[in-house]
């Protein structure tokens, strides 16, 4: 129940927060109709992994338009785990940056995450000390994210700026896997947690990257 007021009270405040924005960026774009675009790669934080483990990366392409800022683009997984996938999702984020230009700027934003990852493997395993057994294993989790949080751009040379943005809300997700022990089926087993609706709980984006504004 907790969890459903926390994510209730982060939807009220992330459509507030851009019904004023789009309201501030129709004045602005009387005044000014400068619209370039940028592009970005940033490394995100991953709860499920230590550093040791692998990196996720976002590579977005962005529409500036005054003091909103557009981003779309994948989400790639650079693992150690060669089983899992490569290709790991897609993000979509809206910044508003509630100040005028300058080498540091300051934004809000909106984070909209779709993440998943497939793990499957066939391997040798013992169950007991003297035999052994293949085992085909696959499993899928995926997850939809909803945050709001704030960041901020540094410019360091021309058009090249570096980014770090800090988003917290929560998510919905699910889970599914499957093991098959090919010489003994009373250990094969299967588990689905439900649709993608099933669960819900915290989660958070930490963003550190490099863009280039095609001014």
């Amino acid at each position: 129940m907790l969890n459903k007021h926390i994510l209730l009270i982060f939807l009220l405040i992330g459509f507030s927060f851009y019904s004023f924005s789009q309201t501030d960026s129709l004045k602005s774009n009387i005044e000014n109709k400068k619209k370039y675009l940028v592009f970005n790669i940033s490394v995100l934080n991953d709860p499920d992994l230590s550093i040791k483990d692998g990196i996720t990366l976002s590579t977005v392409i962005s529409l500036k338009s005054n003091k909103n800022l557009f981003q779309i683009g994948p989400l790639w997984w650079f693992d150690q785990n060669r089983n899992a996938n490569f290709f790991k999702g897609g993000i979509f984020s809206y910044n508003y940056f509630p100040f005028k230009e300058n080498r540091l700027n300051f934004y809000f934003i909106l984070d909209f995450a779709y993440v998943y990852k497939n793990d499957i493997w066939s391997k040798e395993m013992k169950y007991n000390p003297i035999s052994s057994s293949i085992v085909d294993y696959k499993s899928k989790w995926q997850s939809l994210k909803n945050q709001i949080g704030y960041g901020f751009i540094i410019k360091i040379y021309k058009r090249i700026y570096i980014n770090q943005s800090f988003s917290i809300g929560g998510e919905f997700y699910n889970y599914k896997s499957k093991t098959i022990v090919r010489e003994n089926a009373d250990y094969s087993n299967e588990y689905k947690s439900g649709n993608i609706f099933s669960k819900f709980e915290s989660s958070y984006f930490i963003k550190t990257g490099i863009g280039y504004s095609f001014e």
